[in-house]
């Protein structure tokens, strides 16, 4: 079994270093696969989304990117858990990571919500 994710991948920069940073995530993810090429992050090059398991992908991203540091590399997951969305980019060495939280309730709290500490 496994944890599928929808995946978005946005890279904003040259074209044609655009094109460099694909083939090199494509090289990197076979270091991955034993040579065999990855149908899930094919789509996610060529389409910018996919519903996949790609468990290592921020890896591969990050190793590439660094290679690429013109490049802004933007990469969405929500995953198959409530509430497991986040977002994590790239901009050569640079990396930022945000998931979403739900805010704790001001006001109109529930009996545990009252009783447990800040």
């Amino acid at each position: 079994m496994g944890y599928y994710t929808q995946f978005n991948l946005s890279v904003i920069g040259d074209p044609g270093e655009e094109a460099l940073f694909e083939e090199d995530l494509r090289a990197e993810a076979l270091k991955y696969s034993k040579g065999e090429p990855w149908p899930e992050l094919e789509e996610l090059i060529k389409y910018g989304a996919a519903y996949a398991k790609l468990y290592h992908i921020d890896v591969w991203i990050e190793t590439v990117a660094k290679k690429h540091p013109d490049l802004l590399i933007i990469l969405e997951g929500d995953g198959e858990s409530s509430m497991d969305i986040w977002e994590q980019r790239w901009k050569g060495d640079q990396m930022e990571f945000h998931k979403a939280a739900m805010p704790p309730f001001e006001t109109l709290k529930t009996p545990y919500e009252l009783t447990k500490q800040n």
